[in-house]
């Protein structure tokens, strides 16, 4: 059994190691979206075939917390991420050797697989070597980076294009910058946790109201990044306009993730929780009547965005405080499996909502998942 971190481990460093690999790695997937979506787009596929392989990702972050557990329990937590993302530089390397479509489907699920160990592993991480009393700036800080770090993949591409190797040997060089840093600072990175106390009951139950809030936010997330701006472009806006809606939205997700962190760190990151969901399910409400106006919907886009996507940062918190033997890597990995179900589900279930009711079911959607989990969160908190 992997020996537990100890009490004199450098905190601050891990911590400062954690957030720079995960950040980096945040790149070249914030770059692989935009990016595979296009090149296929360009070799002649539709929107269902792209749809299909970009869905390949949330199913590799899936079956991730399948078996990520007894894996990092019998050959460590740090020979599990060198390995995930050194394959993650060799898919990079692998996508302009070959153009086929089946070929790329299959590794965008196993390049989902990479991300899934390195986000589990590396929230891990986070969560062992964070000060307890500080848990939630310092995950409010990881999570305003990492978003950043996202949105520039986008960025990245404008400045490579989409043809010829560059933006896949970026990709790669994000991923190596990962392995190097992960193998150079290792010691400032913890090992597995301690086992659980027998008879401690299994995380499935012990956490359920937290599980089904982070499938929730990845239907939520993927469905509204996905289908903003195309419910921006029916309602008249131009594509410049229809993309800034998102693009709101991911401002107010970095600005806003700090300020929860500290807010989380006053009072709970359940109750941070449960109020950022009832008021983002109360802003759904407001949008259809302010988004065809473009400018007026600004503040409202950037507060939900913050708050929404924020949600999961403050269930990391929360599982954190709750747990420190390997109920948090298990914890972690169940996380990564809700994660996948949400985002699987998020596109095609509002999609389909939208086709069935109209344009504005996109936010009626959204603003009763989310007021459905805050009085889920409610109700827990009372018994």
């Amino acid at each position: 059994m992997v020996q537990s971190l100890p009490v004199a481990a450098p905190r601050f460093g891990g911590q400062v190691v954690v957030t720079a690999c995960l950040t980096i790695f945040a790149l070249s997937q914030g770059l692989a979206y935009p990016l595979l979506a296009l090149a296929l787009r360009a070799r002649g596929h539709d929107e269902a075939a792209i749809g299909l392989s970009a869905a390949m990702t949330a199913l590799g972050v899936l079956l991730t917390g399948l078996f990520l557990t007894p894996l990092v329990r019998r050959c460590g937590a740090r020979p599990t991420v060198l390995v995930a993302t050194l394959a993650a530089v060799l898919l990079w390397l692998g996508f302009p050797l070959f153009d086929d479509y089946l070929a790329w489907t299959l590794m965008r699920l196993a390049l989902g697989v990479s991300a899934g160990v390195a986000y589990v592993v590396g929230e891990l991480w986070l969560n062992q070597v964070v000060r307890p009393e500080a848990r939630g700036r310092a995950i409010g800080i990881y999570g305003a980076i990492l978003s950043a770090g996202f949105a520039c993949g986008p960025l990245i591409l404008s400045a490579t294009g989409i043809e010829g190797w560059l933006p896949y040997l970026v990709g790669a060089a994000g991923c190596l910058v990962t392995v190097l840093l992960v193998y150079a600072l290792g010691r400032d990175l913890p090992a597995a946790p301690p086992p659980a106390p027998a008879g401690a009951r299994g995380v499935w139950r012990e956490l359920w109201r937290l599980l089904a809030v982070v499938g929730g936010v990845a239907f939520f997330d993927q469905a509204v990044l996905s289908l903003l701006p195309v419910y921006g472009a029916g309602r008249g806006l131009d594509e410049s306009a229809a993309a800034l809606l998102a693009g709101v939205m991911v401002v107010g997700n970095i600005v806003l993730q700090f300020p929860l962190g500290l807010l989380a760190d006053r009072i709970g990151p359940a109750r941070v929780m449960t109020l950022a969901c009832l008021v983002s399910g109360a802003i759904a409400l407001l949008l259809p009547a302010t988004v065809a106006v473009s400018w007026t919907a600004w503040p409202l886009l950037f507060v939900w965005g913050g708050l929404g996507f924020g949600v999961y940062m403050l269930s990391l918190a929360e599982l954190g405080r709750r747990f420190s033997d390997e109920r948090l890597l298990a914890g972690s990995a169940a996380y990564a499996v809700v994660w996948g179900l949400g985002g699987l589900a998020g596109p095609a279930g509002s999609g389909a909502a939208m086709e069935w009711g109209g344009p504005d079911c996109l936010f009626w959607l959204s603003a009763g998942l989310l007021g459905g989990l805050g009085l889920l969160l409610l109700a827990g908190r009372r018994t």
